[in-house]
């Protein structure tokens, strides 16, 4: 865990390179936070949440605000990501208040599921039917 995961809170999914792939990274924290919660392993917990924090300084607020596939500057937005946050974010909750100012955590919940509701395709002609 040492090896791949930085203090700051990124996992290492490309290791010779800076860029890190969210959707393996949010798998990484999810693992974390679950064998941590079965194991009784407080640092992998505590990691997983770190990176799970990490994760929310990296969703795009200067655009729609959801999450891109890679931190490379000018990656795509991939909802698929979005969701991954959005629902550690909700199961993890009342343990990352601790990272955020008070009702942050639920704006911010509320901002994700928004955008995630932009990608909903209504039945209908031509609609993926």
């Amino acid at each position: 865990m040492k090896i791949f995961f930085k203090l700051s809170g990124e996992f290492e999914t490309n290791p010779c390179s800076e860029i890190v792939y969210l959707h393996p990274h949010l798998y990484a924290c999810d693992g974390l936070i679950y064998s941590g919660l079965k194991q009784s392993n407080d640092s992998h917990y505590a990691a997983g949440l770190n990176g799970v924090r990490w994760a929310t300084e990296q969703v795009d607020s200067a655009s729609a605000g959801g999450l891109r596939r890679k931190t490379r500057k000018g990656s795509i937005e991939q909802s698929d990501c979005t969701a991954q946050l959005l629902r550690l974010l909700i199961l993890c909750r009342s343990k990352l208040k601790k990272y955020f100012a008070k009702s942050e955590i639920d704006n911010f919940i509320e901002r994700l599921h928004s955008r995630l509701l932009n990608f909903y395709i209504q039945d209908g002609q031509g609609q993926g039917e």
